[in-house]
């Protein structure tokens, strides 16, 4: 048995409740918007995602994904993963890195990249692959000390 609710048969919730959420949300600044509006606007939990935040935005978290490179080149944090030597795990801690160093990027983004598990970046990275920073070289070898002959 299924308990997942969605918007469709989602359990309504009590005036009372719905007079607390509203005024918890004046106070934070942001505007409530009831049930029956949101399906009249047409909005769904997606359209409250973004690429890319803006700085009066309200951060909630932050999910890594891994989609094709032209649907996120816009995106403010982004790097092109392509096929090569570097194994999940240093590809994740130059990622992480990367996104850590940039510039232009508030502490609180910097709090929500930094509070993603590394199992959550190891689950969506792809394995032997090379990362490509935007006007930067990344090493793309995994190897530790390799001879020359």
């Amino acid at each position: 048995v299924s308990t997942q609710s969605t918007w469709a048969n989602k359990p309504s919730i009590t005036i009372q409740e719905e007079v607390e959420v509203r005024d918890i949300l004046l106070e934070e600044g942001l505007e409530y918007i009831k049930d029956e509006d949101k399906k009249e606007m047409d909005l769904t939990e997606l359209d409250a995602l973004t690429g890319n935040p803006l700085p009066s935005d309200t951060i909630l978290f932050a999910i890594p994904m891994c989609a094709p490179y032209s649907s996120i080149s816009k995106y403010k944090f982004h790097v092109k993963i392509t096929p090569g030597s570097l194994k999940r795990g240093k590809a994740v801690q130059t990622i992480e890195h990367y996104f850590n160093t940039m510039k232009d990027v508030r502490d609180e983004e910097r709090q929500f990249i930094r509070a993603i598990e590394n199992n959550d970046y190891i689950t969506t990275a792809l394995s032997n692959s090379a990362v490509s920073i935007p006007g930067k070289k990344v090493e793309t070898s995994s190897k530790k000390g390799s001879k020359s002959k």
